[in-house]
């Protein structure tokens, strides 16, 4: 059970890196939109 909490978690933590990281990415698009228009 240690093995799969360990799995999870590192799970978690890239889920969670990779949802910063959109964003993160979507608000740089929208102000580069706004800029834009």
């Amino acid at each position: 059970t240690r093995a799969c909490e360990y799995g999870w978690e590192a799970i978690n933590q890239i889920v969670a890196d990779t949802y910063v990281r959109l964003v993160k990415n979507r608000r740089a698009l929208q102000e580069r939109e706004a800029q834009a228009a």
